[in-house]
């Protein structure tokens, strides 16, 4: 495997798409932000008891205890006025348009999830510029969970 570590997004003028995916319970979720605490400050208001993530997921059955392999990825939007204002209608547009793609190609996915998260259509997400960044994060997120997948298991010499 390539991949030793994941960025986290912290970076308090930076605008962020972020995913949680628990391959073993199937469920994946997409949310963008602009939180000043960036993605670990967003990832923290998920996880309180009010929290949307945790909410989706308690509708389901699980706790987040039992989430073991809960994986989060981030993907930085432009450094751009439309992307880290307070509007948010940009990054909801993105946001929108990965969760689109990934609903459309879940079954290439092994094992396949579902996407438990609520998405906002905006009219910016008929942009060829917003369908290009959300096409990066989908095809970037596509490699990164088969190559997770695809990586035998270490099993101790005998």
């Amino acid at each position: 495997m390539k991949y030793k570590g994941i960025a986290l997004g912290v970076n308090p003028t930076r605008a962020y798409i972020y995913i949680f995916v628990s391959p073993s319970n199937k469920i994946a979720y997409i949310g963008q932000t602009n939180s000043a605490m960036g993605v670990v400050g967003r990832t923290y208001q998920h996880f309180l008891s009010e929290g949307t993530f945790r909410s989706k997921v308690e509708e389901l059955g699980f706790t987040l205890n039992t989430l073991g392999d809960l994986i989060l990825l981030c993907y930085p939007l432009p450094d751009e006025r439309r992307f880290i204002s307070n509007e948010s209608a940009y990054r909801l547009a993105v946001e929108y348009l990965v969760q689109v793609k990934l609903h459309k190609i879940r079954h290439k996915f092994k094992p396949c999830f579902l996407l438990i998260s609520n998405v906002t259509y905006t009219s910016y997400a008929d942009y060829v510029e917003i369908d290009n960044i959300a096409e990066e994060i989908v095809q970037d997120f596509f490699q990164l969970y088969t190559d997770l997948h695809n990586t035998a298991p270490v099993t101790a010499a005998p």
